[in-house]
């Protein structure tokens, strides 16, 4: 089994050596190739791809959405599964051999487990109990029936990937639409806790607050412009403040039954979680109240002139093909 694994990046030169880092110690022994989407500050680049032998760094003049970035990466790649990771996760040693069990038994599309790479920060254990807890290798492995794939640790068969048309080119929840789609065509996704990544978060309370204001903001354009349920928002914004109970339950009922993070950081941290999903909820509201002001930009799935996109790395000639792997 062939994988490629297509990493997003925007100035992601803090995080993305440990990315490749994990990346190298997998005991997967399969061909595997990686590339990366750098739309950011590049300067880093040369030095990382002199470092780790093989990786193809594809670097944009300017700043492309991840679901945009996915996309590119994969007119370029050649495996028969397509990963897709973030370049704050460092993934762990068994992770893609895992992934590789749940496609050799059946399934076209597989979710991934994240864990909290930065516990020690309460602002970012906030940030993972809101934002990802669902995804914690605590939680038991199932299908994903009608819910998001994570596509900060994700993979898809490439036939399932082409059918359902890539990522949306929105600012964030292309993985939702890309989810919706798969649903939509009767792909069961596996959620497989033992093929885990640790997810770097913010630990700035700043970055927290404005980030959950943006996931609400743009879940509901999302689920506005398909027509699914919360799209009642649009004709009625106050609802979305009904929202909040919703999310907040679900996240205390989640710690509840599965014990996601210990009790005392889990209660030392229940206030900030209080106010992620207060900024989410006001997102949500926010999006309502300017859909019908906002022109839908879900359709442009590719950035303009990606095809001249400098590759560096690999056999592009533009750096030492000499290093670490």
């Amino acid at each position: 089994m062939d994988f490629s694994i297509i990493i997003p990046g925007y100035n992601a030169g803090k995080t993305l050596k440990l990315c490749l880092e994990g990346i190298a110690e997998q005991d997967y022994r399969g061909e595997v190739e990686v590339l990366v989407v750098e739309s950011g500050n590049s300067d880093y680049v040369p030095d990382l791809a002199r470092k780790f032998n093989g990786v193809r760094f594809i670097v944009s003049p300017a700043h492309v959405f991840s679901g945009q970035a996915r996309n590119v990466a994969a007119r370029f790649a050649s495996g028969d599964v397509l990963v897709f990771l973030d370049s704050d996760c460092r993934p762990e040693r068994g992770w893609l051999s895992n992934l590789a069990d749940g496609h050799a038994r059946g399934y076209a599309a597989i979710s991934g487990a994240m864990d909290n790479g930065n516990p020690e920060s309460i602002v970012a254990t906030a940030e993972y109990l809101v934002s990802h807890s669902s995804y914690s290798p605590k939680m038991p492995a199932r299908v994903l029936d009608d819910t998001t794939a994570c596509s900060a640790n994700m993979s898809v068969r490439r036939e399932v990937y082409d059918a359902a048309g890539g990522f949306a080119g929105t600012r964030r929840a292309n993985d939702f639409i890309f989810s919706r789609h798969l649903h939509d065509m009767n792909v069961y996704i596996l959620f497989c806790p033992e093929a885990s990544v640790w997810h770097f978060n913010p630990c700035r309370l700043d970055e927290y607050l404005r980030g959950q204001v943006t996931r609400g903001y743009w879940n509901a354009m999302a689920r506005m412009e398909l027509g699914l349920e919360g799209s009642i928002v649009e004709k009625y914004p106050p609802l979305a403040f009904g929202l909040f109970s919703v999310r907040f339950w679900r996240l205390v009922a989640r710690y509840l039954r599965f014990r996601i993070v210990g009790a005392r950081r889990f209660f030392e941290a229940l206030p900030l979680c209080a106010a992620g999903v207060a900024a989410w909820t006001w997102g949500y509201f926010k999006a309502s109240l300017e859909r019908k002001n906002r022109e839908w930009t879900g359709d442009e799935l590719l950035p303009a002139g990606w095809e001249q996109f400098k590759i560096i790395g690999s056999d592009s000639g533009d750096a030492d093909s000499h290093g670490e792997t």
